[in-house]
């Protein structure tokens, strides 16, 4: 999903990376529907912001918290802080 373009790293999905045990069970990552990506400031808010102009309504999550945040749940934008965290991360699930 355009990771090289954006300089950032995937992790807690299998095919990248191990999934931590440290999700809700059942949880988008356990079933390789999620992955986290992480980098610069600048380039997390990019991939965010490229994430939700093509995949926006066709997603379950976008979760960042960070500089421009952007988060959506079930295809449909929600506001800042809508979850915690991911100001480290941007969270990605299908």
């Amino acid at each position: 999903m355009g990771h090289d373009r954006f300089h950032l790293t995937i992790r807690e999905y299998a095919p990248y990376d191990k999934v931590d045990p440290v999700h809700a069970n059942g949880s988008f990552p356990y079933r390789n529907r999620a992955f986290d990506a992480s980098g610069s400031t600048k380039d997390m808010s990019r991939f965010a912001d490229w994430v939700s102009d093509h995949y926006g309504k066709q997603l379950e999550e976008l979760f960042w918290n960070g500089s421009g945040a952007r988060n959506i749940d079930n295809g449909r934008r929600v506001g800042r802080g809508f979850v915690s965290g991911h100001t480290d991360h941007v969270h990605v699930a299908m």
